[in-house]
């Protein structure tokens, strides 16, 4: 049935579970990669290892808290993301 998965996602809360961010990207499915409220060297670490099982990652930067004031949604660190990773 893998044939008929477009995409995957693996949110931030199980980014650190290294046996089922194995098997999920072992799909070579394009991957939505949840890091809101990791720090910076877990997001590094964690990208290149998940890289260097399937190249198709996308990064998303989300906050859970609702409703979340504009101020605190820190959406400047989507630039700060995307220079670093892309």
């Amino acid at each position: 049935h893998k044939d008929k998965i477009f995409g995957l996602k693996i949110p931030p809360s199980s980014i650190l579970e290294t046996e089922h961010v194995r098997e999920v990207l072992s799909f070579q499915k394009p991957t939505l990669i949840g890091v809101g409220g990791h720090e910076d060297d877990k997001i590094f670490n964690f990208l290149n290892y998940a890289l260097s099982i399937n190249p198709m990652l996308i990064v998303q930067h989300g906050f859970q808290g609702y409703p979340t004031k504009p101020e605190d949604a820190t959406l400047s660190r989507l630039n700060f993301l995307k220079n670093k990773y892309s």
